[in-house]
């Protein structure tokens, strides 16, 4: 039905550009079309339940498209189609990044059809957007640079939306390393590695290696984490996923109160979320958000409140639950 729709079409080189969208939604009825693809990707969230209201939707919007075009409607009706189809996209896009079927990191661009209306424009102009990866750019941005002398006096919330780096006192000197930073997490490259960050500015920084890991994993976490909250909050996605529960990495390097949270699953609109974000927001915390249906909270042990972790986490509501 995708694909017929997708026929009906015009496709040029310019317009909407569904990228991954458009293979996401394809999946779901024809799952061998991007098996390969998704091969490796990790068994998180119901993919299928996803699949089927996306699909459900998506057939809705290319038939009133298809019943539009028939019968030679005009362009500012086609217009607000196409606004529909767009956002869907973007949501089907987000949700791919949250159910872990795309990689935040770095998204492959994939040559594809454009959907468009209207004058044509080059393939080059088009770019694919993901909003996860553009919202934790905005954040990064965004970040108020704090001399090192001054981080610590700052609330919890404070600190994780300041911006600063060991022994450094100068603000330009931060405001750079912020922004080159948040300059290597762009939506053509898809992220930066901490590999590749070093090759092309490591060398000009007064920070040791370990400080220059912290300082690059901390704030690039921080954004994706940023971003992953954005996306849950679409009602599309937050409707199917309301839960998100806490994995820590469990190696001898994770922290006592992270360990602590592995496992907790909790709504989203409970403050205890608060508390699971502010820990994996934290420096070099390496740990992981997992979005999830209703019934997989309850097979993997049940919602909790913040109650439960003022009852049961003293420490972590000591580290992570100020002024909750």
């Amino acid at each position: 039905m995708i694909r017929r729709a997708i026929d009906a079409v015009e496709l040029n080189s310019g317009g909407l550009c569904f990228t991954n969208s458009l293979k996401i939604l394809a999946n779901a009825i024809e799952p061998a079309s991007t098996q390969k693809e998704l091969a490796g990707a990790p068994n998180v969230p119901n993919w299928e339940v996803f699949a089927d209201r996306a699909v459900e939707i998506a057939h809705e919007l290319f038939d009133k498209l298809e019943a539009a075009l028939a019968k030679e409607a005009p362009l500012a009706e086609l217009e607000e189609i196409r606004k529909q189809i767009e956002q869907l996209g973007n949501i089907v896009r987000v949700a791919g990044l949250v159910m872990g079927y795309m990689a935040p990191f770095k998204p492959k661009r994939r040559k594809t059809g454009l959907i468009a209306f209207g004058p044509t424009v080059p393939a080059a102009e088009v770019k694919s957007v993901f909003p996860w990866i553009q919202t934790a750019i905005d954040f990064l941005s965004s970040k108020e640079v704090v001399k090192a002398s001054e981080f610590a006096g700052l609330s919890i919330d404070q600190q994780q939306a300041a911006f600063t780096a060991p022994g450094m006192e100068d603000r330009d000197e931060l405001k750079n390393l912020r922004d080159e930073i948040a300059k290597g997490q762009n939506q053509e490259a898809g992220g930066e590695s901490l590999a590749d960050f070093r090759k092309r500015i490591g060398n000009d920084l007064a920070l040791t290696r370990a400080q220059t890991e912290t300082v690059f994993r901390t704030n690039v976490k921080q954004g994706y984490v940023t971003g992953f909250d954005k996306g849950l909050k679409s009602d599309f996605v937050s409707e199917l996923f309301p839960a998100v529960m806490f994995s820590a990495t469990r190696d001898n390097r994770v922290r006592d109160t992270h360990f602590e949270l592995d496992g907790f699953i909790t709504l989203r609109t409970d403050p205890a979320y608060k508390v699971l974000l502010r820990a994996l927001k934290d420096f070099g915390c390496r740990c992981s958000p997992i979005p999830m249906t209703l019934d997989q909270a309850e097979a993997a042990g049940g919602l909790k409140t913040i109650s439960d972790l003022r009852t049961y986490y003293p420490d972590v509501m000591a580290k992570y639950g100020q002024g909750l």
